[in-house]
């Protein structure tokens, strides 16, 4: 709708979702390797978590773009939605590139997350 970014428009279907159905204590994603799991009500946390460590501590402003080189990982939903809630442009590059490539990009500003683990250990 106008006015609202895209965050702000998610984040409040996916809390009158949440709240309308009771899904606080379910299961959103899980790990089969793992075990490790994130209910609903950990979803939007976690993603406010990231976005303001992203913003705080990668320096990832409205507009950047960030490059997102991972393998699949229970954290890498969070991640995806982590960055337009601060108003920045995920750009999803295969898992098997390798990082050193990046840095030819000439895409203004730009942040490179090489490893959704790392980023967890950072929130």
């Amino acid at each position: 709708p106008d006015g609202c970014d895209y965050w702000s428009f998610l984040k409040a279907k996916a809390l009158q979702t949440i709240d309308g159905l009771g899904l606080h204590d379910k299961v959103w994603q899980g790990d089969a390797n793992t075990g490790a799991t994130i209910t609903f009500g950990e979803a939007i946390p976690s993603v406010e978590a990231l976005g303001h460590a992203l913003q705080n501590k990668a320096g990832v402003r409205p507009g950047d773009q960030v490059i997102v080189h991972s393998f699949n990982h229970i954290l890498y939903p969070i991640l995806d939605l982590a960055i337009p809630a601060v108003g920045a442009t995920s750009v999803q590059i295969g898992p098997k590139a390798k990082c050193e490539f990046f840095g030819g990009f000439d895409i203004g500003t730009s942040h490179t997350v090489c490893n959704t683990s790392t980023v967890a250990a950072r929130v």
